[in-house]
């Protein structure tokens, strides 16, 4: 998208990615300054100390404008201490807009800790085995050993890819692959999400957001 009119504006959070050593690093942030088409960003703290960033340094920054997520590529162009410590990025030409409702799905290896289907007749949860395969900020796709029904429900817990974040979930079976009976032997079933808690769901929206900002950067989406 074209910046013709930047949403940026102070106050609003955002978060610094950088990568070192092939490391993805996350910082929350805000924007506190604008000017001479650079934006200040609140200097990131970690374990009581300020992040330090070089000059010229690549960084991928997400902003959040009425719900809906921005991000751009950026390079640092400069650091100050006095009066509030600021790191100032050039301000971007272009940007991408991603909202939630349009996530991708992304694709996952995931063996939950937890996983249980609700048992005929709503009358208990059963242990389910199965792999979470991708993710959205809606739902998720797995497969499993279980017969299931269409809209029954589910529960999981489990750590996304990143290790971030501990996620339990219930949802709502919403796809069973090649079954118009709405019974299924098959190994594939998606799920809506039913019960989140927000931090979660944060947590989600933002690494998907990530893997997505990586797929685009790659041309694959």
């Amino acid at each position: 998208m074209n910046l013709s009119v930047a949403p940026w504006k102070i106050n609003q959070l955002a978060e610094i990615e950088t990568v070192t050593d092939g490391m993805i690093r996350n910082y929350a942030s805000r924007i506190e300054d604008i000017q001479f088409g650079d934006l200040g960003l609140a200097m990131p703290m970690e374990r009581g100390k300020y992040i330090h960033f070089l000059e010229n340094q690549p960084v991928t920054v997400y902003v959040t404008v009425r719900g809906l997520y921005y991000f751009f590529h950026s390079n640092v162009t400069g650091m100050v201490r006095e009066p509030v410590p600021i790191i100032w990025v050039a301000q971007p030409h272009q940007a991408e807009r991603l909202e939630r409702r349009r996530f991708v799905r992304i694709a996952v290896d995931i063996l939950p800790q937890e996983f249980h289907v609700m048992g005929p007749e709503d009358s208990d949860w059963r242990p389910l085995r199965g792999k979470i395969i991708d993710i959205s900020a809606g739902g998720i796709c797995f497969t499993c050993d279980t017969t299931l029904r269409k809209n029954g429900r589910v529960k999981a817990s489990f750590s996304l890819p990143d290790n971030s974040t501990q996620v339990q979930t219930e949802g709502e079976v919403v796809r069973l692959e090649g079954d118009p009976y709405g019974l299924s032997h098959r190994r594939l079933a998606g799920a809506t999400f039913r019960r989140l808690g927000y931090r979660e769901q944060e947590a989600i929206i933002k690494f998907v957001l990530r893997k997505q900002s990586e797929m685009i950067r790659r041309g694959q989406v």
